[in-house]
């Protein structure tokens, strides 16, 4: 019940540590034009990956926690929930 929030990446990710389960999403660049410098997918970490700009939006609720990954106008393009219990 641990996730990490990364703001200092050019990039939009969830990761998840293949022995840890640790969590991990990036917001990702304000602006396409901002977006790049990815070292690349790595399908052993990701869940997602994408190279474009956008935000994070995370609702805590009563028995769920909400990650999503949106682009620069404010699409979804990726989301994990994760229900309590």
């Amino acid at each position: 019940n641990f996730f990490v929030v990364c703001g200092d990446r050019h990039w939009q990710y969830h990761s998840v540590h293949p022995a840890t389960g640790l969590n991990e999403f990036s917001v990702g660049a304000a602006s396409d034009v901002h977006a790049g410098g990815s070292p690349g997918e790595n399908k052993d970490y990701h869940k997602f990956h994408r190279v474009k700009g956008g935000f994070l939006s995370v609702a805590a609720r009563t028995k769920s926690i909400l990650f999503r990954h949106h682009d620069v106008h404010g699409t979804v393009v990726y989301k994990y929930e994760v229900k309590a219990g």
